[in-house]
């Protein structure tokens, strides 16, 4: 993007398309193209938002597959969180870090199998397991900010 466009807000750069689109010198020019949206173009576009941008298999089970890797150090170790996920869902999950814990790691990564990679999903899973017994002395709520989307 040429320098003059990379430090506008979006705003301004909705003025710049709309002026490039229209071929005019000023907003007031194309005055008379302004749309108002009806009740009937809002409903429109709340059934499309329903019908796909809050479908979750719209967003996530049909996206390819991808890797994740996330790592934070917290004051009682390092946390590297790696997963693979294959049309929206964990395949695999891996904790690689120098934390310690009562409990086997691999005990929650099993669980993680088979989810949605998404917040409430993943929310759900820490929330039914005791995690101090897997990341002693690393707070849960850090642990799903680490992992969540």
């Amino acid at each position: 993007m040429a320098e003059k466009y990379q430090h506008l807000t979006t705003e301004q750069f909705r003025d710049v398309l709309l002026l490039s689109l229209f071929h005019a010198q000023s907003l007031e020019e194309i005055k008379d193209k302004e749309y108002h949206l009806t009740a009937d173009d809002q409903a429109a576009i709340d059934q499309l938002k329903e019908k796909y941008y809050y479908n979750w298999d719209w967003v996530y089970g049909k996206s390819p597959k991808f890797t994740i890797q996330r790592r934070h150090h917290f004051s009682m170790g390092t946390i590297d969180a790696r997963f693979l996920v294959e049309h929206g869902k964990i395949s695999v999950a891996r904790f690689y870090g120098d934390f310690f814990g009562e409990r086997d790691v691999q005990n929650l990564e099993q669980q993680l199998l088979g989810i949605n990679y998404d917040y409430k999903s993943l929310k759900m899973i820490l929330e039914n397991n005791d995690l101090s017994q897997y990341f002693t002395g690393i707070n849960s709520a850090d642990v799903l900010q680490l992992i969540a989307p």
